[in-house]
């Protein structure tokens, strides 16, 4: 699936005419409901409630998309925990030599805040972006991108 066909298939998705709610009880269902265990139906009025939430919608939006349904299933695929381990330890290291290499250069205190700030933001950029990405490659920055449209659709439009 080409970029511009994942798009597509997104924006078909998160159509907000075709958000799905909880179809309305039939009534004689309420009342059996009501008759054979009355917390049942307060469950459902709950989860009634629930499903009108933002992260509830922006999951549905996530999961309706198929883009990102196959992109979770090729990385769930491709998962190797002992690879994924090798590399997270070897970007810990990596981040670790840093660090005590700009530590041991810096004079003042106010430059080993520093030194700690974007040490510290280049090792969260690595953890979540640079080694998912090079283990998984397209699928995890096509999940990256889909769950950013979703986020954009369901909090700012």
């Amino acid at each position: 699936m080409t970029d511009q066909e994942a798009i597509n298939e997104a924006k078909l998705v998160q159509n907000p005419n075709i958000n799905a709610k909880i179809p309305p009880l039939p009534r004689e269902a309420e009342q059996w409901m009501k008759a054979i265990s009355p917390g049942a139906f307060e469950s459902y009025q709950q989860l009634e409630h629930t499903w009108n939430h933002p992260l509830v919608q922006f999951s549905v939006i996530l999961v309706r998309d198929p883009a990102f349904r196959g992109a979770v299933s090729e990385v769930n695929q491709k998962f190797e925990k002992n690879a994924f381990l090798g590399y997270e330890i070897t970007w810990v290291l990596l981040i670790w030599t840093l660090q005590a290499w700009r530590l041991s250069k810096a004079g003042t205190w106010l430059t080993r805040i520093w030194v700690q700030i974007w040490v510290s933001a280049f090792f969260w950029w690595g953890c979540l972006f640079l080694v998912p990405w090079l283990l998984w490659g397209k699928s995890y920055q096509m999940i990256l991108a889909t769950a950013f449209r979703a986020m954009i659709h369901q909090f700012w439009t």
